[in-house]
Order: structure tokens, then sequence, then C-alpha cells
């Protein structure tokens, strides 16, 4: 479905965010997250245990002030806070599960302003109406050069 800069400015309901199950599915899930991530790590390092693993996030997806930003982001603000703080735990368990295997983080979620919410200019993930080819909330391409540049200098820092 292509998303137009015509839609309506109305601020969109995500309704599972607001319920009690979808709640406690997504507390259930992040809960059982970092056992899943300790046995992945360590699988990987006893794959490969003279490599140089390096971990990072997901690119920060909605804004960290939670405010609604049409046409980019139009959730509701309380819908849009579940999503922030959902993220927000999610870096935290992965930032968590890179120090507890003793290996590299680098941190890529925490630089503020660059969300869907950002200036065309400044995003590194688009929004509802995609600035770029990549899909709706979604890191672009720049995002993921970023990234990739972010990696580059903890790797050439550190060898």
């Amino acid at each position: 479905m292509a998303v137009t800069e015509s839609r309506a400015e109305a601020p969109v309901k995500v309704p599972l965010t607001k319920t009690a199950t979808a709640a406690a599915q997504v507390d259930a899930a992040l809960a059982a997250l970092p056992a899943k991530m300790a046995t992945t790590l360590q699988a990987i390092k006893h794959a490969a245990p003279h490599a140089r693993v390096v971990v990072l996030p997901y690119l920060r997806v909605m804004p960290a002030s939670a405010s609604p930003c049409p046409p980019s982001v139009r959730i509701e603000a309380a819908d849009l806070r579940f999503l922030v703080d959902f993220g927000q735990r999610l870096y935290t368990v992965i930032k968590q599960a890179a120090a507890a295997a003793k290996l590299d983080f680098v941190d890529s979620y925490d630089p503020k302003g660059h969300d869907a919410c950002a200036a065309r200019a400044r995003r590194w993930v688009e929004g509802e109406v995609p600035a770029s080819s990549a899909f709706m909330f979604h890191p672009n391409a720049t995002g993921m050069k970023v990234q990739a540049n972010m990696l580059v200098k903890r790797l050439r820092s550190q060898s």
C-alpha cells in the first residue's frame, strides 16, 4: 500500500498497543529476550572464538519525546509512548546482553534527532511517508551508512 502526503493529519490509533494482552505479550517477549540473546551471543563466540564480535542495536525509530509529528508519525501520543518505551527497553536488553557477553557495543540508538520525526536531511529512519526508497519506519540509506561508519570507527580504534 502506498502512503502519500495527502493522507489526513489525524492521529492514527494503534489499538493493539493499548490492550492488556498486547502489553503482556510484549513484556513476556522482552523478559525472555536476555536469555535468548545470551544463548545466541555465546553460540557466536563458540563458533568463532577468535572473531571480534560487535553488537549494534536497531536505530531509534520513534522520537524520544513521544510526540507525534504528522505526516511522518501520526500515531496517537499514548500509543507512541508505548512504542517509544518498547524501543528503549529493547535497546537496554541488547546493550546489557553485549556487556554480559563481554562484547563490543556500538551505540547507534542513543543519538537523538535522527528518528522518523527528524527533518528529512537528518533522518536515519523513515516515517509513515518515506522520503526515500526505505520502507516506512525502517532505516534509510543514511541511517545504514551512519551505523556502518560507527562500526568501522570502533573496529579501527581498537585494532
